[in-house]
């Protein structure tokens, strides 16, 4: 697996998923994508009180890994044990909500190593390590109606 450099995994050999639009589509199938991930990373300016309190009842202690997307205006930032329950609780916020009210830029972890990098979620391309098997970035991509490229770098 390749290391992230500088924080970033486009520095390094990766997946481009672009073109995913539904929020609760990926909520609803990003466990069965990445069934290792263990933390999720939310950084939001906008982010709704109720998907606060779910990112809150999930909190997980520990620094904010990945680099911050935002500078100006400041944002708020989350860290929480990824689980069945909050993908789920995500997924039914989602359908109510629009994507500024639930995260500006959107991060999986396993550990203190990045799986899934999202800056502008929903906008710009998700980007994935490179260790996630194809299969998994193609199945992703059936569920959430999205396309995928390998970038070597």
């Amino acid at each position: 697996m390749s290391e992230v450099k500088d924080g970033y995994l486009a520095k390094v050999p990766h997946w481009s998923v672009t073109a995913i639009e539904s929020p609760t589509s990926f909520f609803e199938g990003i466990e069965r994508v990445l069934p290792e991930a263990t933390t999720l990373f939310v950084e939001g300016g906008g982010v709704e009180k109720d998907v606060i309190g779910l990112l809150e009842r999930h909190a997980e202690p520990g620094p904010f890994i990945p680099a911050r997307g935002t500078l100006w205006p400041r944002t708020r930032y989350f860290r929480a044990k990824v689980s069945p329950v909050l993908l789920r609780g995500l997924a039914a916020l989602a359908k109510r909500h629009a994507v500024p009210e639930l995260c500006d830029h959107l991060h999986l972890y396993d550990g203190d190593h990045a799986l899934a990098e999202w800056y502008d979620a929903f906008v710009d391309p998700l980007l994935l390590t490179e260790a996630v098997p194809e299969a998994r970035v193609r199945q992703l991509c059936e569920i959430t109606l999205a396309s995928y490229k390998r970038v070597p770098m």
